[in-house]
């Protein structure tokens, strides 16, 4: 029975020295990905922390790209979005979805060229009145 003892005790004692011995070197890497964090992030707010911005110019040219050839340039016959996105500065729509009010809803449509509408009494025709000035090319 006492080599059995023996035997366990000695193994689980080799054991505990080759968790130490493995986790040394561990701990000297966390210690210098510590480090290297901390030099990273001073870094960062080193750079961030720069001088104030220019003033923004009006005016001047937008160059954008658009991946593909629109098929066409009607807006409401595409259902591609290669069409409406480098149309819609081209065109006016009688009513859009406001931008920065979240989910699309008939609550979050506002005009553009339409002051107001409404539907008539048989549900079927919608009336828009347009704003003053707006000329049909």
């Amino acid at each position: 029975m006492r080599g059995k003892g023996s035997r366990a005790r000695a193994w689980k004692a080799s054991r505990r020295d080759d968790s130490i011995r493995r986790a040394r070197p561990m701990g000297r890497q966390t210690r210098a990905r510590w480090w290297l964090t901390g030099i990273v992030l001073a870094a960062l707010a080193a750079s961030s922390a720069s001088g104030a911005s220019p003033t923004p110019k009006y005016g001047g040219v937008l160059n954008a790209m658009d991946r593909e050839d629109p098929p066409s340039l009607s807006i409401h016959e595409e259902t591609t979005v290669s069409t409406p996105w480098p149309m819609m500065s081209c065109y006016n729509n009688l009513v859009l979805f406001a931008a920065l009010r979240g989910q699309e809803s008939p609550a979050t449509i506002v005009g553009e060229l339409a002051e107001s509408w409404a539907w008539r009494d048989d549900g079927k025709t919608l009336v828009f009145t347009l704003r003053r000035g707006v000329r049909w090319h």
